[in-house]
């Protein structure tokens, strides 16, 4: 759900389902409700606005509500940055964080999200760039692998392997089929112990994605 539409009737209601998945995360002892961050439309759809400098102050007036709302039910709320999005870079969320300033606004952190195919030569320093920003305010992993489609081998794991997505012309795929270079996000969920969720796997690929994950942590 989007907290940017410019349909208030919408945005009021998408505010409602936050504060009822709050209610609720809190009375189930779940770790968090987490929320990408939108595009300023009604059809949740990557534009040149989603970049701007208001597009962001939107987003961290409308977010604030909600996560002054978390703090009354004693709730986590958690953005996630994502290259198409609002907040598309680690700067951009740690100027939400900072502008909202509350200890129940924490960060999900998805390095792959943060990658597009002109940014995938450059993978390890994007991620060590979003640790550095963002590393003390996460409170949950996602963790996936990534190729980058335009390459044969993108194309091959995206036409074989179930469960792949291909996202800003990147493939998505299970822990241990791509590029990613685990070790710094493995570390920081080490040092902080920070628990991880398995994206883009299957029946088939979601043990190995564990334990290639273990394996690592294991190593550090």
């Amino acid at each position: 759900l989007s907290l940017c539409s410019p349909d208030l009737a919408d945005h009021e209601k998408t505010v409602e389902i936050y504060k009822a998945h709050l209610r609720f995360a809190k009375r189930m002892g779940a770790l968090l409700v987490g929320t990408e961050t939108g595009a300023p439309n009604t059809t949740y759809s990557t534009c040149p606005e989603c970049f701007t400098e208001e597009a962001l102050q939107l987003f961290i007036e409308r977010v604030t509500p909600v996560v002054r709302y978390a703090e009354e039910v004693g709730q986590l709320f958690a953005i996630e940055p994502v290259v198409r999005h609002i907040v598309s870079t680690p700067e951009r969320c740690e100027r939400v964080l900072k502008a909202v300033n509350s200890p129940n606004l924490r960060v999900i952190l998805d390095a792959v999200n943060l990658l597009s195919e002109d940014k995938v030569s450059d993978a390890k320093a994007i991620i060590a760039d979003g640790i550095a920003h963002l590393g003390k305010d996460v409170s949950l992993l996602h963790m996936k692998d990534f190729i980058p489609y335009a390459t044969e081998r993108g194309q091959q794991v995206k036409a074989a392997v179930a469960n792949t997505d291909i996202f800003s012309n990147v493939v998505s795929c299970a822990c241990g089929l791509g590029d990613m270079d685990y070790a710094p996000l493995c570390a920081l969920a080490k040092a902080r112990s920070i628990p991880m969720t398995l994206e883009n796997t299957n029946p088939g690929n979601a043990v190995a994605a564990r334990e290639h994950l273990e394996k690592i942590g294991a190593s550090l």
